[in-house]
């Protein structure tokens, strides 16, 4: 699902290069995304 959102932001940005709120919001993704990755790996650690 958040692959999907995005993927949704990258083509916004791509039909309207202009739209802040697309770029600010797929880096919220990113980074959460990057979140979980390393929360499973720090929890794996163990």
């Amino acid at each position: 699902m958040m692959d999907k959102a995005i993927s949704d932001y990258s083509k916004t940005i791509e039909l309207n290069p202009s739209y802040e709120k697309a770029y600010y919001s797929r880096g919220l993704l990113f980074g959460a995304k990057e979140c979980g990755k390393m929360r499973y790996v720090i929890t794996q650690k163990e």
